[in-house]
């Protein structure tokens, strides 16, 4: 048989994308006998872990060592500081993408993002993105206890570093202010600025995240710059 590799899975994805307008989930593992595809469908966190449930016995019972995920996704890109942690699909400039996921059972991973656009019913393919990713919840080689706990991490580096950022650039802006501050009401009126502006700044963050409604993507990918 053909050796199969992200080329061919990516042309064929393409293609799929193109000619129907969509890419339901797809699972393609690559085993001695051949090639093993099933359709993963899911709408909700539980039917999520069923459906990565799925893809780790298959991948055991089959002795997979390399397999691909396909999805339509949302995609975001958050540089450090920049943004409190949302899903990619609320976030205002999220962006359509088709995610081509390679994952190998020596950890050395791929993962393809196609940006894309719908014009006149047509696909329109833009910037494609790769990078090397080894805890995605898709990745069953992994400890299976671990991945959530990965996940909430990420989510916790992303926040942190937005009050990190804030914090800094407010220490910064009333840094006079303090320092010209004579007595402990004086010092606290500076403090109860900062964290009004403080406030005000994680609310404004409402206004660059649309409403959490579901849609037909099944996944969200961030990215930090």
């Amino acid at each position: 048989m053909k050796q199969f590799c992200i080329k061919d899975v990516i042309e064929k994805a393409k293609k799929v994308l193109i000619s129907t307008g969509k890419h339901i989930p797809q699972f393609i593992g690559y085993s001695k006998e051949g090639l093993i595809v099933g359709v993963l469908m899911f709408n909700n966190s539980d039917e999520g872990d069923m459906a990565i449930d799925f893809v780790r016995k298959t991948v055991s019972s089959n002795n997979i060592k390399r397999y691909w995920i396909i999805m339509e996704a949302w995609k975001t890109n958050i540089k450090p500081g920049e943004k409190i942690f949302r899903g990619a699909r609320r976030d205002i400039d999220r962006t359509e993408c088709l995610v081509i996921s390679e994952f190998n059972s020596d950890m050395k991973n791929i993962v393809v993002c196609i940006s894309f656009k719908r014009v006149d019913n047509k696909i329109v393919f833009e910037k494609e993105q790769t990078t090397k990713e080894s805890h995605c919840m898709w990745n069953v080689y992994l400890e299976k206890e671990g991945v959530r706990e990965r996940m909430n991490k990420d989510i916790q580096d992303i926040n942190d570093a937005f009050i990190k950022k804030m914090s800094k650039d407010l220490a910064h802006k009333y840094k006079d202010d303090f320092s010209k501050a004579k007595s402990k009401e004086e010092i606290m009126k500076v403090v109860f600025k900062a964290i009004i502006e403080g406030k005000k700044k994680i609310d404004d963050q409402k206004k660059t995240m649309f409403e959490d409604v579901e849609d037909n993507k099944k996944s969200q990918h961030l990215y930090s710059d």
